[in-house]
C-alpha cells in the first residue's frame, strides 16, 4: 500500500501529465483529414458506413488493408465514426485522449517497477511531449500505433501483477492484453524479450550466479530459464504476430524484394537510422512525415552512426553494473526498434518518426535516471534540478506544440515535408493534390512535375498529374498522363478508371468502358470505377447494365446521395417507379438538400398521381 502523502503525488503527477498533453495536442481536434493513408483508414472506408454488424465485423477479422492485420485499430474507428461521423476532430481527439491515458499508464508502470516517482515522472512527461511523438497522435492514420502503446502499458502492467503472484488468471490477463496490442498494431511483438530484460532490471526477478541479492522483494524470483520458458506462450504469440505482418504486407506489395534493395544497403540504412533518431531525439527540429529511401548511403555517414552506436554501447557495457539503468535503456531502445528497422523492409521510406513511438521510451529512462545521477554527483541543490527538470519538459513541448501546426492539413504537412527533405517526391506529389483541391491548378501541376522529375517512374505521379489537368479540362493531355503511368503500373486500378474519365469526358464513352471494366477486374470494390461505369452505361442506353453497377456502387457505399440518385434515374428508365421513388427518398434523407432529387421526386409522384 502506498501512503496517503505518495498517492496524492501520484494524483497529482498524474494530473499534470494529462493536462500538459493536452496543452500541447489540444488543436488536433480542429485539424483536417490529410491525404496520406486517412483516406484509406476513414474517408474512402466505406465500411464505416455499414455500423458494426456481423458483415463489418467479420471484414475487421479478416482485412488486411494497407497492408496490416489490425481489427482492435478497425474497431476503435468503426467506434468514433458511430461517435462523430466523418468529422476528422472526433477521431483526432480520440488520438489524443489515448495517447494522454498512455502517458498516465507509462507513469505508473515506471513507478511500481523502481518506485522512483519524480524519475518516472520526467520520463513518461517526455513520452507525452516529445516532438517525434506528434506524428504518431495528430495523424488520424496512426491510431494504430497510439493503441498499441496503450496496450503495451496495461501489458507490462499486467505482467507487474502477475509478478507479484504468478498465476494461471494472471498469466491469461497478461496473454490477452498482448494479444489486443498485436491486433492493434504489430509493432508489440518485441514486448516478450523487454519482459526478459525487465525482469534483470529493474524487477530484479533472475536468480542466479552473479545475481544480486535481494533481501526483500515484491517480486517472484526464478532461475532465468525458468522465466524465459514463463514468456514462450507470449514469444509464440510474437512470432505469429510477426508472420501475419509480413504476409500481409507481402500481400499489399508493400515488402520490397532484397534483388531490389540488398542487405548491405538495408543495413547502412538501419545503422543511419539508430543514429538519426538519436539526433532527432536530442534535436527534433526539420521533422518530416516522409524521408525517401537514398538510391545509396554516403560511407562517411554510415561509418560516424555506427561510431555513435558503437561508443554509446561500450559505455553502456563498461557502466552496467554501477548504472544498470543504462542497460535498460540502451537495450530498450535498440531491441523495440528492430520491427521497423528495415532489415525486412517495407514501402519506400527510410525511416519514421512515428517509429520511435515505444523506443524512445528507453531513452528517456536513461535522461531521466542519468540527469538525476548527475545531477547528486554535482551537488545541484533541489531548486535548480526543479529548474533544469522543467526546461528539460518545456523546451521539447514548446517545439511539439509548433510541430502540431503542422499537422492543420495537407498543405501546412508536405509543404514542410519539402521544405525540410531535398527531393521528397511524395511530399511534392501529395502537395499537388493539396493544391488541387485550394483550386490552384498551376502550382499543382508544378509541385508534381517536381516530383516525376526526382522519380520519373512513379507511377502514382503521372496518375495525380492526369486528374489536375483533368480538372483544368485538358482531357488529351490528362489521358496521356493516366496513360504513362499504366506503363509504369499496368495493374493501377485508379488510373483505369481515371483514363475512363476522361474518354468520357473527351466524347468517347465507348471506349471508356474497356477501361472501367479492367479497373473493376484488378479491384471488384472500386466503388467509383462501378459508379462512373453505370452512368457511362446509362448514357449508352444500356440501362441493365448500368443499374447493375449502380446498385453495387450504392451497396459498397450506402452513404452516396448522388449513386443513389442516379440508381433512382436507372429504375425509373426501366420502369421500376416504387424503387426509384425510394431511391430519391433515400438521398433526401442523406441531403435534404439535393435539388436534383427533390426534383426526380416530385416528377415520380406526380407521374403516379396522373397515372391515377
Amino acid at each position: 500500500m502506498n501512503p496517503p502523502d505518495t498517492r496524492t503525488k501520484k494524483i497529482v503527477i498524474c494530473t499534470a501529465l494529462v493536462l500538459l498533453v493536452l496543452a500541447v495536442f489540444w488543436p488536433v481536434q480542429h485539424y483536417d483529414f490529410v491525404n496520406y493513408d486517412d483516406n484509406l483508414y476513414v474517408q474512402d472506408n466505406h465500411h464505416l458506413e455499414e455500423g458494426l454488424t456481423a458483415k463489418s465485423l467479420q471484414w475487421m477479422l479478416t482485412a488486411t488493408d494497407g497492408g496490416l492485420w489490425h481489427p482492435v485499430t478497425w474497431l476503435s474507428l468503426f467506434v468514433d465514426y458511430r461517435l462523430y461521423g466523418p468529422d476528422p476532430g472526433g477521431f483526432h481527439r480520440t488520438n489524443m485522449l489515448i495517447h494522454a491515458l498512455t502517458t498516465v499508464l507509462l507513469f505508473l508502470v515506471l513507478t511500481a517497477m523502481t518506485g522512483s516517482l519524480w524519475k518516472c515522472a520526467l520520463a513518461a512527461a517526455l513520452f507525452g511531449i516529445h516532438p517525434l511523438h506528434v506524428e504518431s497522435v495528430a495523424w488520424i492514420a496512426e491510431r494504430k500505433d497510439v493503441l498499441c502503446g496503450l496496450f503495451w502499458m496495461l501489458t507490462m502492467g499486467s505482467y507487474l501483477w502477475y509478478a507479484r503472484k504468478p498465476g494461471i488468471g494472471r498469466y491469461l490477463t497478461v496473454c490477452s492484453l498482448l494479444l489486443l496490442g498485436m491486433a492493434s498494431k504489430a509493432m508489440i511483438v518485441t514486448l516478450p524479450f523487454l519482459l526478459i530484460l525487465l525482469d534483470f532490471y529493474p524487477l530484479r526477478r533472475v536468480i542466479g550466479k552473479g545475481s544480486p541479492l535481494v533481501e526483500s522483494s515484491p517480486w517472484k524470483r526464478a532461475t532465468l530459464p525458468v522465466l524465459v520458458l514463463e514468456k514462450l506462450p507470449l514469444i509464440l504469440l510474437a512470432a505469429a504476430a510477426s508472420t501475419a505482418a509480413v504476409y500481409s504486407q507481402g500481400k499489399a506489395g508493400a515488402l520490397v524484394p532484397v534483388d531490389t534493395y540488398g542487405f548491405d544497403a538495408r543495413l547502412a540504412n538501419a545503422i543511419v537510422s539508430y543514429g538519426s533518431y538519436l539526433v532527432k531525439t536530442l534535436r527534433p527540429t526539420d521533422l518530416s512525415v516522409f524521408y525517401p529511401l537514398p538510391a545509396a548511403r554516403p560511407m562517411l555517414e554510415i561509418l560516424s552512426h555506427g561510431f555513435l552506436l558503437v561508443a554509446i554501447s561500450l559505455g553502456v557495457l563498461i557502466g552496467r553494473r554501477r548504472y544498470p539503468y543504462l542497460a535498460l535503456g540502451w537495450l530498450w531502445y535498440l531491441g523495440t526498434l528492430v520491427p521497423v528497422i528495415g532489415l525486412v523492409h517495407i514501402g519506400s521510406q527510410a525511416m519514421a518518426d512515428r517509429y520511435t513511438y515505444i523506443p524512445l521510451i528507453g531513452i528517456f529512462i536513461v535522461l531521466a535516471w542519468g540527469g538525476a545521477d548527475l545531477a547528486a554527483a554535482l551537488r545541484l541543490r533541489r531548486p535548480l534540478r526543479m529548474f533544469l527538470s522543467l526546461a528539460l519538459i518545456l523546451a521539447p513541448a514548446l517545439l511539439s506544440a509548433r510541430q502540431v501546426e503542422v499537422w492543420q492539413n495537407d498543405r501546412t504537412l508536405f509543404s514542410q515535408a519539402v521544405r525540410v527533405v531535398p527531393d521528397n517526391w511524395l511530399a511534392y506529389n501529395n502537395l499537388g493534390t493539396a493544391l488541387r483541391g485550394r483550386g490552384d491548378h498551376e502550382a499543382s501541376i508544378a509541385a508534381i512535375r517536381k516530383a516525376l522529375a526526382v522519380r520519373p517512374h512513379y507511377a502514382a505521379g503521372y496518375n495525380n498529374l492526369g486528374n489536375t489537368l483533368m480538372a483544368t479540362g485538358a482531357y488529351e493531355e490528362a489521358g496521356a498522363q493516366y496513360r504513362k503511368a499504366l506503363e509504369i503500373q499496368p495493374d493501377l486500378a485508379s488510373a483505369h478508371s481515371n483514363l475512363a474519365n476522361s474518354l468520357v469526358a473527351g466524347g468517347k464513352t465507348e471506349d471508356a468502358l474497356r477501361h472501367y471494366r479492367i479497373a473493376l477486374r484488378i479491384d471488384p470494390s472500386f466503388v467509383d470505377a462501378h459508379y462512373n461505369l453505370g452512368i457511362a452505361l446509362l448514357k449508352l442506353g444500356r440501362i441493365d447494365e448500368g443499374l447493375l453497377h449502380l446498385e453495387q456502387s450504392v451497396s459498397l457505399r450506402p452513404n452516396n446521395s448522388d449513386a443513389w440518385n442516379n440508381l433512382g434515374v436507372a429504375q425509373a428508365l426501366r420502369g421500376k417507379r416504387e424503387e426509384a421513388a425510394a431511391s430519391f427518398r433515400r438521398v433526401l434523407q442523406l441531403n435534404p438538400n439535393h435539388r436534383e432529387a427533390k426534383k426526380n421526386l416530385l416528377a415520380m409522384e406526380a407521374e403516379t398521381a396522373h397515372s391515377r
